[in-house]
């Protein structure tokens, strides 16, 4: 009996702290009683954005359309602004913007049939004088010696987008999403409008750089916006919108350099469209996600949700159910922020992304973990009492008698228990050789995507046949690499497109630079614009996927300073190629091999890289090593039943011994029973 009564008190305990809690709650706070009845996942401690999104709002529906779509709208101007260098620095040398001073002059007119930078700049000054002054190159005489600085301002601009990206991304975090993203195109604007009026080159090279500041955090802004706005089901595509209005921006750039070639006029157009996206502006909401996490704007929050579920007809969750993440992150079942609320944060801190805690911090752990279970109070059942008076006596009784005790337990728990720090992305790089080796060969991809992008792009002028055609057909590889990324990427594999699209990137890269044709000369950058572009695309969904989550966004800010490596670059081989131009009869012979031998390495090590398709993002280090690669996995040594998901070479092996088994066993079986039978008949 003794043992029955105790067993009984034990099993009863906890639903009676269940039902002191509830009533001390009842009593602070009627209504939390409402949520504690709500069967919706998480009521009690109220639901996150992503909960309100996915079971109340919707996570993709006319609402967020509406706001991806707005913000995206900036994209026009800064794809314009971005790239205008290309227009506004045509070569006067090739496009004839020249002539010669003196018609008998024989070594300049060979120079006019056959147009170099490097035969022109053989020629005396004296000999040959500008027709028009509507480049940019041929106002400030950026060429032969000089014409280093036209590539020297594209990595000024690079630079900037550097700043900007830490600029506006640090102040994103402080005051919301929506001013720093109209004041960054604003800026981006700004400084193109003022660069018209330049009196010299060095002063456009400068607003180059702010224009580059603006343009990062513009580009910021939108995703962060975009992302922010949409359920997790639909991030991986929240970005595509933005990248085809740049591209759009792009093919309005190719039509104003038609209508407006000088380069002043042009650069004016281009401010006018920017200034003109900021009328947008009261029709972009800030973030909801932002504004539920901020102290006093939870009800700026509720009313952007509420309007977003009106437009797709769906319903807004109870006002006091919807909470911020970090609100419940240090929330405990039992201890709120007690002793064991604090040593289940400290048992949870010591699994982060793969640190163990030394044998003495367990065991530290442990014994803390004891003490905060043994200074809980155990109510005892009385069934002749009412249950809440008897809460009532029995929880007097326990405290006036474990005061002293609780305190005690309680203040050594806190002094026990110290906070174990995670560690850095440094340290874990140098305890896993595996995410060392997994970065390093992310650190290439982004490299080569944007060394890449930007070296055929910014040297569109140097293909043979007219800049405005080419451009616009390199656009339209952009935007066909984007969507069709964005369509297979759920479907084919991340590390699967990105190989795939560095390895082609890559191969007509090489092959544009070993071909004097000049058809295929376009058609080669165009597909290898189309390969960048698709890998571009894919690229940041496979990093986030591939990190765990403690070091997610220090990984993916790492990433971000290799991709602005690559993006400063660019320039600086375009210039080599200038000054190996004599050598190897092109430009773009040396930028091109250069990028294009990246690309290949790069889509070659991403092959030996984990697929992350289907896979739940790694939250620790263990949750990494779950990744496999192809050599980890040995897909060559699984059967053909094994596993749904096997690769292209395993379903044909398979059908291969499908058909083996179907034709070639029956023949066998049929000889076998020939023989025994002609043996039988033999023995009789």
């Amino acid at each position: 009996m003794p043992v029955k009564a105790a067993a009984g008190s034990s099993a009863a305990a906890p639903l009676l702290q269940q039902q002191q809690r509830a009533h001390l709650a009842h009593m602070e706070d009627p209504d939390m009683t409402h949520a504690k009845q709500d069967p919706l996942p998480a009521a009690d401690q109220g639901l996150t954005f992503d909960e309100a999104l996915t079971h109340y709002i919707g996570e993709f529906g006319k609402g967020q359309l509406r706001i991806v779509g707005a913000a995206s709208l900036l994209g026009i101007p800064n794809g314009l602004i971005f790239l205008l260098w290309v227009m506004v620095t045509i070569d006067p040398i090739k496009n004839h913007a020249w002539r010669c001073t003196s018609a008998a002059d024989a070594a300049c007119a060979a120079v006019w049939a056959v147009p170099t930078s490097h035969n022109f700049c053989e020629l005396p000054a004296s000999a040959w004088q500008w027709t028009n002054y509507d480049s940019l190159v041929s106002r400030f005489n950026l060429i032969c010696g000089d014409g280093w600085k036209v590539q020297f301002a594209n990595s000024l601009m690079f630079v900037g987008c550097f700043i900007g990206s830490g600029l506006f991304g640090a102040w994103s975090d402080r005051v919301g999403r929506k001013v720093p993203l109209f004041a960054a195109s604003a800026l981006a604007a700004a400084a193109t409008l003022v660069s018209t009026a330049a009196p010299s080159f060095w002063f456009v090279a400068a607003m180059r750089l702010v224009v580059g500041i603006g343009a990062a955090g513009q580009v910021q802004g939108v995703v962060l916006l975009c992302m922010e706005t949409t359920g997790r089901s639909f991030r991986g595509i929240a970005g595509v919108p933005q990248v085809v209005m740049f591209c759009f921006g792009e093919y309005l750039l190719v039509a104003l350099a038609v209508l407006v070639p000088n380069w002043r006029s042009l650069t004016l157009a281009a401010g006018c469209v920017g200034t003109a996206a900021l009328l947008i502006y009261p029709i972009v909401p800030e973030s909801a996600r932002w504004l539920i996490g901020q102290e006093g704007k939870e009800d700026q929050a509720v009313e952007l949700l509420r309007n977003i579920s009106i437009r797709n007809g769906s319903r807004m969750p109870e006002r006091h159910l919807l909470r911020s993440k970090s609100s419940r992150s240090f929330s405990a079942v039992s201890g709120g922020d007690g002793s064991d609320g604090r040593a289940l944060r400290a048992s949870k801190s010591a699994k982060i992304v793969g640190f163990v805690a030394a044998p003495e911090q367990q065991q530290q752990q442990q014994a803390q973990q004891l003490r905060a279970s043994k200074s809980m109070p155990v109510l005892r059942h009385d069934s002749s009492v009412h249950p809440v008076i008897a809460m009532a006596d029995e929880a007097g009784s326990v405290i006036a008698d474990n005061t002293a005790a609780a305190a005690a337990a309680a203040a050594a728990a806190a002094a026990a228990v110290a906070p174990v720090q995670p560690p850095s992305l440094g340290q874990l790089l140098w305890r896993h050789p595996r995410m060392a080796a997994m970065s390093l060969v992310m650190l290439l991809v982004w490299f080569s995507n944007f060394s890449s992008f930007y070296v055929i792009a910014l040297g569109s002028g140097g293909l043979p046949g007219s800049i405005h055609v080419t451009f616009a057909l390199q656009v339209t590889g952009q935007i066909i690499a984007t969507l069709l990324s964005g369509a297979l990427i759920d479907r084919l594999g991340r590390h699967n497109i990105i190989s795939a699209s560095l390895l082609i990137g890559g191969a007509a890269c090489l092959g544009c630079s070993n071909t004097s044709n000049r058809i295929a000369q376009i058609v080669l950058a165009t597909i290898g614009q189309f390969g960048c572009t698709a890998s571009l695309a894919a690229t940041p969904i496979y990093t986030a996927e591939l990190y765990p989550t403690p070091v997610r966004s220090t990984a993916l800010g790492m990433c971000n300073k290799a991709c602005r490596c690559g993006s400063i670059s660019a320039p600086f081989l375009l210039m080599l190629g200038t000054h190996t131009a004599a050598a190897f009869g092109s430009a773009l012979f040396m930028p091109y091999v250069i990028v294009g031998c990246v690309c290949l390495l790069a889509g070659a090590a991403v092959l030996l890289m984990p697929e992350t398709l289907g896979k739940d993002m790694p939250e620790c280090m263990e949750d990494l090593a779950q990744l496999q690669t192809v050599l980890s996995a040995k897909p060559w040594r699984r059967s053909s039943s094994s596993s749904s998901s096997c690769t292209v070479g395993s379903r044909c092996w398979s059908v291969l011994a499908f058909v083996f088994r179907t034709h070639a066993e029956p023949k066998a079986a049929a000889a076998a029973s020939a023989a025994a039978a002609a043996a039988g008949a033999e023995a009789a």
